[in-house]
């Protein structure tokens, strides 16, 4: 996990270089961004899946989904 959040990290900093072109930056967060976002979210799934609950910093889906706050 923390490899890949780094390389999320890395590949958002990189976005930088994009600014000045809506296209091309747009085009960059669809190919890199999003993928990189995907490897991580993959990772994050299957530890919620594998963590106790009480262990668990962060609402789950069924939390977010079926509560109102």
């Amino acid at each position: 996990l923390y490899h890949k959040t780094d390389k999320l990290e890395q590949t958002l900093l990189a976005a930088k270089d994009y600014e000045s072109d809506a296209q091309k930056c747009s085009a960059y967060y669809h190919d890199s961004v999003f993928a990189s976002m995907q490897e991580v979210r993959a990772i994050v799934d299957e530890l919620e899946t594998s963590t106790a609950k009480e262990f668990w910093p962060f609402p789950t889906y069924g939390d977010l989904l079926f509560s109102i706050l």
